[in-house]
């Protein structure tokens, strides 16, 4: 008997498409004639002087996400590091500097590629 592994005729067709998948394909389809009127109906709101100024506010976010994609959001650290990124910068550097330096061995008959002293 048989108890796992690949199986002829078992699992979804080449091509085929799951429930889920066409629900959501059918949605945005549904939803889709509705986006022009959606943002016309948030540039209605935002443009009307008598509408309360936070509902104003809101409908103006909203057409801005709409247009020019939400804003990053911005990220602080407020802990402790222990170094600056221009002292970070300087070390790397230095660092780099020393890597560029340093004599490479060549490969010789007594020390061949990948027998490096101290390696793995």
């Amino acid at each position: 008997m048989n108890r796992g592994g690949k199986r002829p005729g078992a699992g979804r067709p080449k091509g085929g498409v799951s429930q889920k998948t066409k629900l959501k394909r059918l949605t945005i389809e549904q939803a889709g004639g509705h986006a022009e009127r959606a943002l016309a109906l948030m540039v209605e709101v935002m443009d009307k002087p008598l509408a309360p100024l936070k509902l104003r506010m809101e409908a103006a976010r909203e057409v801005m996400d709409r247009v020019w994609g939400k804003p990053k959001q911005a990220i602080n650290h407020e802990g402790a590091v222990g170094i600056t990124i221009a002292d970070a910068r300087t070390k790397l550097a230095d660092i780099l500097a020393r890597k560029i330096a340093e004599p490479v061995p060549l490969p010789t008959a007594s020390n061949p590629p990948g027998d490096e002293p101290g390696g793995a």
